[in-house]
Parts: C-alpha cells; sequence; structure tokens
C-alpha cells in the first residue's frame, strides 16, 4: 500500500526473495543447497544470499532484467543449488554468463508436474545423469575483473569489453524487441534464455517457416511449441499475417486459439508473438492466468479438434546443455 492505495498483485505469477548483506559471507552464501540439506533454508522459496557488492556488480553487468531473473532461478530453485559448489559468487555468475550453470531436470519429477505436455525425449536420462554430479567452480572472473578495472587503465590503453550473456544473436534481439513491448515480457526473456542452443534455433526455424508460408501463399500461419521444465509450463505461440491482412481480426482468431491449447495443455503462461511477411515483429500477448478444471474450454477445446499432446511426440528438451558449452574449471568425476 502507497498513500492509501492498495496494489493488485493478483496477476503476479513468480516471486524471488534476495537478500543482500553487507559483508561477503563467501561459500555460507553460495552453497544455498547445504542450507537447504540441513533445514536452515527452505527447500521451496528459497532466497538468494548476497553482498551488497556482488548484487552490484552484477547489476552493472546484466544488459537485461530477464537475465538476472533467470540467474535467481538458477541460483535457488533448481538442482544448480546441490550440484555447483563455489567460494564466491561471481564465479557462479560468470559462469551463468557464458551459458553454463545448468543441471538438466530429473524427467520422471518433471512428468507429474506437467502431466498434460508432450513427454520428454530419450535424451533427457542421461543428460540428467550426467550433469547431476558435483562441480566445483573454480576462478571465471578474468573477464568481470578486467571490465571492472577499466577505469585504472594508462591512457590510450585498449579497453576491456564488457561481459555479456552467450546466446543467439537472433534470440538476443528477439527478447529485446519483445521486452519492449509491454508488462509481463521479462519472464519470456528469462524462459528463452534458459532453452539450449538446439531449441533456440528450433523457435527461430519456425518463425521464420511461418513467413516463408506467409509469403508465398499470402495467407496467416501459426506455430507452436510447449517449453514445459523445472520453471512451469510456458508455451510459445508465433504468428504471421500478410500485409493484406488487417491486424485486429488475426490477433482475436490467434488469441483464442491461444486460449484453447493452454488450456488443452495446461499451460501456466503463454506468450504470442505476431510477424509480419517481411518477418518484422510487431505485437507481443501475454496469458498468465493459472490452469484449472473448465467444461466449457475443455468442450471447446473438442470441438475445435485440437491435436492431442501424446500426438504431437516427445518435446525438444527445452533446458539442455548448449552445443557450444565451454567451461574453465574441471567437473569432479564420478
Amino acid at each position: 500500500m502507497r498513500d492509501g492505495t492498495w496494489f493488485d498483485l493478483s496477476p503476479v505469477r513468480e516471486v524471488r526473495s534476495v537478500v543482500a548483506l553487507l559483508d561477503d559471507i563467501g561459500p555460507l552464501g553460495t552453497n544455498l543447497g547445504d542450507h537447504r540439506s540441513s533445514g536452515l533454508l527452505p527447500t521451496h522459496g528459497t532466497p538468494w544470499i548476497t553482498s551488497l557488492h556482488d548484487l552490484e556488480t552484477i547489476a552493472q553487468v546484466c544488459q537485461r532484467p530477464s537475465e538476472f531473473l533467470l540467474y535467481l532461478r538458477r541460483r535457488t530453485d533448481s538442482d544448480v543449488t546441490t550440484y555447483y559448489k563455489g567460494a564466491d559468487e561471481l564465479d557462479l555468475f560468470m559462469l551463468f554468463m557464458d551459458a553454463d550453470l545448468y543441471v538438466e531436470p530429473d524427467p520422471d519429477q518433471l512428468h507429474p508436474q506437467h502431466p498434460d505436455a508432450p513427454r520428454e525425449t530419450k535424451r533427457a536420462r542421461p543428460t540428467h545423469d550426467e550433469d547431476a554430479v558435483l562441480t566445483f567452480v573454480g576462478d571465471q572472473c578474468a573477464e568481470l575483473d578486467a571490465w571492472m578495472n577499466r577505469d585504472s587503465l594508462v591512457p590510450g590503453a585498449p579497453q576491456p569489453v564488457k561481459p555479456t550473456y552467450r546466446a543467439l544473436p537472433r534470440v538476443l534481439d528477439l527478447v529485446d524487441a519483445v521486452e519492449a513491448h509491454g508488462n509481463g515480457m521479462v519472464r519470456f526473456g528469462a524462459d528463452m534464455f534458459a532453452l539450449s542452443e538446439e531449441t533456440q534455433q528450433t523457435v527461430l526455424k519456425g518463425i521464420d517457416e511461418c513467413i516463408r508460408r506467409t509469403r508465398l501463399d499470402g495467407q496467416p500461419h501459426d506455430g507452436m511449441i510447449s517449453l514445459a521444465g523445472a520453471w512451469g509450463h510456458p508455451t510459445l505461440f508465433f504468428f504471421t499475417r500478410p500485409h493484406a491482412s488487417d491486424q485486429d481480426p488475426v490477433l482475436r482468431r490467434f488469441a483464442a486459439y491461444i486460449r484453447l491449447k493452454r488450456h488443452q495443455l495446461g499451460s501456466d503462461r503463454s506468450y504470442g508473438l505476431l510477424f509480419d511477411e517481411d518477418g518484422n515483429f510487431e505485437l507481443a500477448m501475454y496469458f498468465n492466468s493459472l490452469p484449472e478444471a473448465d467444461a466449457n474450454l475443455d468442450a471447446l477445446v473438442k470441438a475445435a479438434n485440437l491435436q492431442e499432446p501424446a500426438a504431437a511426440g516427445p518435446r525438444v528438451p527445452p533446458f539442455a546443455r548448449r552445443t557450444t558449452r565451454r567451461i574453465r574449471s574441471g567437473r569432479k568425476n564420478r
């Protein structure tokens, strides 16, 4: 409440807690999994514990709010807390910026959480077993230290490059365009950055294919990807329209489709992206109502003859490691 006015927080779907301390507590802050197993911290809703210095440094480096949100997810609400050990928060952060700091979720736990989503691929189990080993993170901060000390360089010395999150350039551009669109889109960026490079390419190829078809036949086209994972069940819809079609009727049609499909899949959040036939991003839609039983929607789904999730085949594992993954510190052998 501010100035006697209550804020409506009912649309809020994701809350993260940050505990910022004046002192640097080292491994006491980085090894959150040990605190959870001892009962000192809760298993669900674990706060991120860090120093003001590290928080300020991360704030200077992060270029997008979605990067910070994904980092909080990884550090507090994933198996990273169990299997990654480090003495310094910034070492973990720089490993994250290099598109690492990740443990594949256990597929046996994911399916009960998202029973209506397409099943995981056969790769999910061996990938989880490969990831779920203790990893000690050493010094990752050479690039960060150089950039933070840029003001102390002698005049004329080459300026160090600011560390940036490693993702496909087109994905970075898409996230920037969508996040600038409106509310709720920070979660879109975090969900996109959580995808493997393979799945990011799948998204881009799906968008390109819809654009290609619209150019050929002058008709709207659409595609959808289910991204059920450790942080809920986001679904991504992308649509294209020809220049000859007005935007409003196309949006009404696709919004109705999203409403039915996300109900069928039990998706807790959905993003709809509209592109014109030249591939220009035009508009984003965000749906975050929680899935619930609805006989009327069930009937509409049946009448629309939507494809069943099982018939769509196994989903692409969205959170697998990058194929171009690099790690500068060693992993402990199993």
